[in-house]
């Protein structure tokens, strides 16, 4: 997946170069190609909390699922995980009305997005007390009792790596400045290159004084995983990209086509699975860029 990605990369930093020796036609054409974009970036989301019947359907041959689970019962509600992504795009600039010059303002974007996804989670847990002992003091105070407390807990998620299309649309400020900030919309459309579910077990023991109300000892268990390799789902985002972008130089040329930039992009995300459906998710992504101009 990585020398895909590095790939994919490459050809979109070399294009315009391509383009730029191979084109030699004093006829303008209406869009041209000016920037490249790589991005890198981290973010949160809010991840939606699936049913225990959701993940049944993900993972029918869950042995963890398929026991009696009547006595659980669920302890998370909707959680933020971390997210990792990676894009490219190349911008696209509209001639102008006397068709004689590109306008950079606005851009039109247009690469892929990479990134690792968490789109469900669940847990359920459950709880038993056996008092197996009772101590009774010799100066006549009350007894003091002994349970044995166990703990067990069924962790659910369901994870996808996805590439999809991206495509957005942006105004800037002064682009003629140093210092420059930005905002527009855009869009993001695709499938799932790898979607599985994982079920895990745990549980622990304890032994529980009366006297204290605290544990007294722990004892914990081997734990157990399972992992369920999904169908491909299909999925779409919409996202309002803001940022600030820096020109590392003003003087020697290439060193004026170097632009870092930071990027923040809330987003509302859709996917959609054959198991269980659609849900939807909100989050926003954060990270520097490299912006090439041409």
């Amino acid at each position: 997946m990585k020398n895909r990605v590095l790939s994919s990369t490459l050809m979109f930093l070399f294009t315009p170069f391509v383009f730029g020796q191979t084109l030699d036609n004093p006829k303008k054409n209406r869009l041209s190609i000016t920037e490249t974009y790589i991005y890198p970036s981290v973010g949160l989301q809010r991840v939606p909390l699936g049913t225990l019947n959701d993940f049944r359907k993900l993972a029918p041959q869950s042995t963890i699922l398929n026991k009696d689970l009547s006595a659980y019962s669920s302890a998370i509600f909707m959680s933020t995980y971390g997210q990792t992504s990676f894009s490219a795009k190349l911008g696209i600039s509209f001639l102008d009305k006397d068709k004689n010059t590109y306008k950079t303002n606005p851009t039109l974007r247009i690469g892929f997005n990479y990134f690792r996804n968490v789109g469900l989670i669940s847990q359920l847990n459950k709880t038993t007390r056996v008092r197996f002992d009772t101590l009774y003091s010799t100066t006549g105070g009350p007894p003091i009792y002994l349970d044995s407390v166990t703990h067990y807990f069924i962790g659910m998620s369901y994870g996808t790596e996805e590439l999809r299309v991206d495509v957005s649309l942006i105004f800037r400020t002064d682009i003629e400045a140093r210092w420059s900030i930005y905002g527009g919309m855009g869009i993001t459309l695709g499938g799932s290159l790898n979607s599985y579910t994982d079920i895990n077990y745990s549980e622990n023991s304890s032994i529980e004084s009366s006297a204290t109300g605290y544990s007294i000892n722990n004892n914990f268990y081997p734990s157990s995983s399972e992992r369920f390799k999904n169908e491909s789902s299909i999925g779409y985002s919409m996202y309002l990209p803001m940022g600030l972008d820096f020109r590392m130089g003003n003087k020697r040329e290439f060193w004026k086509r170097l632009h870092v930039y930071y990027e923040a992009k809330p987003y509302l995300n859709s996917s959609y699975l054959q198991q269980i459906g659609m849900f939807t998710n909100v989050g926003i992504q954060n990270g520097l860029g490299l912006r090439v101009t041409f």
